[in-house]
């Protein structure tokens, strides 16, 4: 347990303190992922040698765990980035205050909890692809809405963009979660569901960080383009951030459409496992 904690730590803290450094001139950065590295090579050493597991690796041969890990993985890292983004590019570049940007992100977490309640009731009668497939696309639109977010087009369409997503995610959560334990066996379901629920904190953090460096990329990229005014270096970062966050949220609306054909991977059966199954 103890070099789990560590190498998961460990992870997330590379991964957060990532952003906006370069991998070349960080020492710190090196250190933390040569640590990593080497906590997560005793981990599986020691489990190999001496046989004991915190969770069965037999959970890895469902595939409907792994690929529903794998799904949660990249919904989270897209869900907590936007999480992120939003409230500086409310409070940068739109200039709102912290009170309307909060107003204007809120509609998101009402729209989940909804979807998410509607989808619990209507998952047996549809099945989960198809709300699979309509949670991804209107998860798409909403980020693509957060592409074309303008301070002449206001909070209302903020607010619109940030419920959009939410009921994609709302659709996305129910039938994941489903899936990822639907053909496991009931006595390593424990297992499964930390692994599940480690994908998802993964997400989470590397989500955060890859897009924040993505971000910084952009904004270096426009502010070079627009270098030939006669702006300061704040005015041309302050100028960028628009076009770097519109290309970010595209990139991440892209991604998830790119997510519908994987879920042809899911085995979709109603048959519930037994026991002895995968034993």
């Amino acid at each position: 347990m103890l070099l789990l904690a560590a190498w998961v730590g460990m992870l997330q803290i590379c991964f957060a303190r990532s952003v906006g450094r370069g991998w070349t001139d960080s020492p710190e950065l090196a250190i933390e992922a040569a640590i990593t590295v080497l906590t997560f090579g005793a981990w599986i050493l020691r489990a190999h040698r001496f046989g004991f597991q915190l969770f069965d690796l037999k959970v890895l041969k469902d595939r409907n765990l792994v690929t529903a890990s794998a799904y949660i993985f990249v919904v989270c890292a897209f869900l907590f980035t936007t999480m992120v983004f939003l409230p500086a590019l409310g409070e940068g570049s739109l200039d709102y205050s912290a009170t309307l940007t909060g107003l204007g992100i809120s509609p998101r977490g009402v729209a989940t909890m909804l979807a998410m309640i509607a989808a619990g009731h209507l998952v047996p009668k549809f099945g989960q692809a198809a709300f699979l497939v309509t949670g991804l696309a209107t998860s798409a639109l909403g980020l693509e809405m957060m592409a074309q977010i303008t301070l002449e087009r206001g909070p209302a369409w903020l607010a619109a963009a940030c419920a959009i997503q939410g009921i994609g995610v709302g659709l996305i959560f129910t039938p994941l979660s489903t899936l990822a334990f639907s053909t496991v066996p009931a006595r390593i379901r424990t297992d499964a569901a930390g692994v599940y629920n480690l994908m998802r904190q993964l997400g989470s953090a590397a989500g955060v960080s890859i897009m924040t460096i993505v971000l910084e990329e952009r904004i270096s990229a426009y502010a070079s383009t627009m270098a030939q005014d006669a702006s300061s270096g704040a005015e041309l970062h302050h100028a960028a951030m628009p076009w770097a966050y519109a290309d970010c949220f595209r990139a991440m609306a892209v991604a998830t459409l790119l997510l519908v054909p994987g879920l042809f991977l899911f085995q979709l059966s109603r048959q519930q496992p037994t026991e002895n199954e995968g034993g």
